[in-house]
């Protein structure tokens, strides 16, 4: 039995060179003792947002929308909030597109978001999609047979009837034996968040008249909760809690102001007071008041269109703006006081998180890409409602009805090359000394709407669950089983030798809370692994490296690293 003990500084790679040839038997077994060393794998050494930095995202016609990076240091372990914040960033990106009749120089990210995920392997994935405006009711799948809903209600309270290009128009109203009310119990809730980049959520005044009686119990609202109300066991006709109506719009009746509710506080007053809402005062529904909550440029808005002096003039009230946290997501719903006979609502739409999937599809796979069929087309084709101006629009075409998409938008994104490297990024280019042109893709139907960027590598301060250490001198019998290749993205050939798999593996260490990069390791019981040796060999060197778990090599820290190995003949 032989005893030997290595050290190192450079990043886990222990060498030696002894005075004179160790003869090592034949078939002789080593196994791994103790190792003890620290790395920057589980810290994030220098990981920072520098003051100055930008992001941008350029788009088909060279129209740029410019990012500022607020300065940011992330401490050890603050990898999520690192993730969550470049998200967040990059979220920002994507510009929404107002208008029928003015060019939609943002129309290609228009209604659209990010994500960052990670791959079994630990590699990340940045991707990019456009999100579909849906009908949430009424989400038809590709097939034409049969359709999803992302926003449930109890039919028993809640009548939502359909009409208009293939069933799909919504008006939603009380059911007609619920009485006007002053909760919110008569209810609509989606489960399904709004996409975290440019997005929105709309409902139109369909008929507002006043019940003749006082009181707040005449309208309805929409609004937005952070988290899904059923996972805090709210469901269709529950009251919705103050703590989860963190931003909301109501109406009430005509000639009483529009109010607002912001980040779960008290209700506020607007200034501004419904200007059409009833048939009886204005036949053309397209005339009719929207309300919409939006996300754009990192923040969520509250607005109010109007169409007004008989629908000459349009406008878009903002009514409050807020800026929104790294990892927020916002989930719509929509409440009634109103009696049927007097209060209805019509145009729900809203932008959905295009990476939510159904059980058996994923809902961009669906036909709603634009949620035109719940009366948002016949509203923008409609000369006389000038709102039509004003509203947010993901069509291609300053007219609002071409397709949305054109085949030759594209969008070319810049991102902080420090930001890239500690993410895992290596595949990008120089444009000056801070911004490096991460991805120019074309975005069309041929390509799902969207891209994805795999990194090269694992995140530089990826806090690695489990290590190796590897002979490059002495060759063992032990390979790699695996079946995804962690150094890259295809799959190994089932029938390949297990010799072109051979990877001289001493030991895999598995580590669950890496948070500080100190690893110490021992064993009472080694286990040994044979030397691939059928004849007595000479060593003179040994040579061993600590590996993350897709090979790469460690960045070391702190004391030197130390390694025993036992040598069994």
């Amino acid at each position: 039995m032989k005893l030997i003990r290595l050290s190192t500084t450079n990043n886990g790679h222990f060498k030696s060179s002894f005075g004179n040839d160790m003869t090592l038997s034949a078939k002789s077994k080593m196994a791994l003792l103790n190792l003890t060393f620290q790395s920057e794998i589980g810290a994030i050494p220098g990981m920072q947002i520098v003051g100055g930095s930008s992001m941008t995202l350029e788009n088909s016609l060279s129209n740029t929308r410019t990012i500022p990076l607020a300065p940011d240091d992330f401490d050890d372990g603050d990898f999520t909030r690192f993730k969550q914040t470049i998200e967040y960033h990059l979220n920002s990106l994507p510009q929404t597109t107002y208008g029928r009749e003015t060019l939609n120089d943002q129309a290609n990210t228009s209604g659209s978001g990010w994500r960052i995920t990670e791959e079994p392997n630990g590699k990340l994935v940045l991707e990019y999609s456009y999100a579909p405006l849906t009908n949430p009711l009424h989400i038809l799948a590709p097939d034409g047979s049969g359709y999803n809903t992302i926003m449930s209600h109890d039919p028993s309270i809640t009548q939502v009837a359909f009409g208009g290009a293939d069933n799909r128009f919504a008006t939603i109203s009380k059911d007609e034996a619920e009485p006007a009310t002053l909760g919110r119990a008569n209810n609509l809730l989606a489960d399904v968040p709004m996409a975290q980049g440019s997005a929105w959520f709309s409902a139109r005044v369909h008929n507002l008249t006043d019940n003749g009686v006082a009181g707040e119990n005449n309208g309805f609202g929409i609004g937005v909760s952070k988290v899904p109300l059923s996972s805090v066991g709210i469901n269709p006709g529950d009251e919705i809690p103050s703590e989860h109506r963190h931003y909301e719009i109501r109406v009430n009746r005509p000639g009483e102001p529009y109010v607002i509710i912001r980040d779960s506080g008290l209700e506020s007053t607007t200034v501004h007071n419904p200007e059409n809402t009833s048939f009886l005062a204005t036949s053309n529904n397209n005339l009719h008041d929207v309300i919409t909550i939006e996300l754009d440029n990192g923040k969520l808005h509250q607005v109010l269109y109007q169409n007004q002096n008989g629908g000459s003039v349009g406008a878009r009230y903002v009514l409050a703006t807020t800026t929104v946290n790294p990892g927020e997501k916002f989930y719509p719903y929509i409440y009634i006081r109103g009696a049927k006979l007097h209060c209805d609502i019509d145009l729900v739409n809203y932008v959905a998180d295009p990476f939510y999937e159904f059980a058996d599809r994923s809902i961009l796979e669906n036909r709603d890409y634009d949620g035109w069929s719940n009366g948002q087309d016949a509203l923008m084709a409609n000369g006389a409602a000038n709102i039509g101006r004003h509203l947010p629009n993901v069509k291609s075409a300053p007219d609002g009805t071409s397709q949305r998409w054109d085949d030759d938008d594209s969008i070319t994104v810049g991102i902080p090359q420090n930001i890239l490297n500690a993410l895992g990024f290596s595949n990008f280019s120089d444009t000056d000394s801070s911004l490096f042109i991460f991805a120019s893709r074309l975005i069309n139907a041929s390509t799902a709407f969207g891209w994805e960027e795999r990194a090269d590598v694992l995140p530089k301060v990826y806090s690695s669950d489990n290590f190796l250490v590897e002979s490059m001198s002495v060759p063992l019998d032990s390979f790699d089983a695996s079946q995804v290749e962690y150094n890259g993205n295809n799959l190994f050939n089932a029938n390949m030798s297990k010799n072109g798999r051979r990877k001289n593996i001493l030991m895999t260490i598995p580590e669950n809370d890496n948070t500080t990069g100190l690893l110490e390791f021992e064993t009472s019981t080694p286990i040994f692994i044979d030397i691939n040796n059928t004849e007595p060999i000479n060593v003179k060197n040994l040579d061993f490296r600590i590996l993350r778990k897709d090979f790469t090599p460690i960045i070391q820290s702190g004391e030197p690293a130390i390694m025993t190995i036992l040598i069994d003949n």
